[in-house]
């Protein structure tokens, strides 16, 4: 590596490859506290936890998603892997997890669980969506009494932003509900 390139190379970058779950969690561990103070500062953070965790973890799996937030009560910061309804997926998030190290400040978990509803919220959009102004009905289908179908119907509804509105819808309910369980 010449001078120069030397000078300009990522904090993140390293020469290990990143082949198995432990090499993952190897370079994770180099990095929890840069990542920690990104997160917990909240500037610059698509540079400098977004992407190059993103970057690392698709070398590993390329359709694994992650949310990250810090508990201000424990200033544990929680880093749950998802595969974002991609059901053959959902083995390797559990692989995952389970060979994480221990890693001071850091909480890992698979899949996203379930939100208690009071006081939880989505801001997306200009947005928000929330249990105070989303309702859902469920949608009965006699001849098929296992189908699930449900008619969720937002207050602020506005025809000309219905792409935006039945994303947030559609990440509040994921989120509220949680995946597998």
């Amino acid at each position: 590596m010449s001078v120069f390139e030397k000078l300009f190379e990522s904090n993140y970058s390293d020469d290990s490859p990143i082949a198995t779950i432990a090499d993952f969690w190897k370079w994770f561990e180099r990095h929890a506290d840069l990542f920690y103070r990104a997160i917990d500062e909240g500037t610059d953070i698509e540079n400098k936890f977004f992407s190059p965790l993103a970057d690392q973890l698709y070398k590993l799996h390329e359709r694994i998603f992650f949310l990250v937030g810090i508990n201000k009560e424990t200033n544990i910061a929680e880093l749950t892997f998802t595969p974002d309804a991609i059901i053959r997926n959902i083995a390797f998030v559990e692989d995952l997890v389970k060979e994480a190290p221990q890693v001071e400040k850091w909480q890992f978990v698979a899949l996203k669980q379930a939100s208690d509803v009071e006081g939880f919220d989505v801001k997306m959009f200009g947005r928000d969506f929330s249990n105070k102004n989303i309702q859902f009905y469920p949608v009965e289908h006699p001849e098929f009494p296992d189908e699930i179908d449900i008619m969720a119907v937002y207050d602020d509804y506005d025809e000309k932003d219905h792409d935006d509105i039945f994303n947030g819808v559609c990440i509040y309910l994921d989120n509220a509900l949680g995946e597998l369980k």
